[in-house]
């Protein structure tokens, strides 16, 4: 665990679950609550605590490869929920979901480390 919770005393199950409780107001306010905004403002803040937790998986992970994988094995199994929700149908190219996002996030931070180590893993 990081300094950064120790220090507001959550752990990392405590952030995924405000994380998930964020995200399912942001979904409801966009599908089956429409006209609370208030709902998709709390949805917004979400996206940071996805990111910190990816970083600390990042660094954490012992298979960087395996973790990659089900990231992107995550995002192909939501876009058709996804794409559902925002278009009513299977397809919509003009918007991902966020686990697209991150899969790039990770991929970069990757790049990255091997850039500064030489390209050695």
């Amino acid at each position: 665990m990081s300094n950064t919770m120790k220090k507001w005393g959550l752990s990392a199950n405590a952030l995924r679950l405000l994380a998930m409780a964020g995200m399912l107001l942001d979904h409801a306010w966009a599908t089956v609550v429409p006209g609370n905004f208030w709902m998709t403002c709390v949805g917004r803040l979400v996206f940071p605590i996805y990111a910190f937790q990816l970083v600390e998986g990042f660094f954490h992970t012992h298979d960087r490869k395996a973790y990659a994988k089900r990231l992107l094995i995550f995002a192909l199994i939501s876009e058709i929920p996804f794409n559902y929700m925002m278009a009513g149908g299977w397809f919509f190219p003009f918007h991902q979901n966020t686990i697209f996002t991150l899969l790039l996030g990770f991929l970069a931070m990757w790049a990255l480390e091997k850039a500064r180590s030489g390209g050695t893993p």
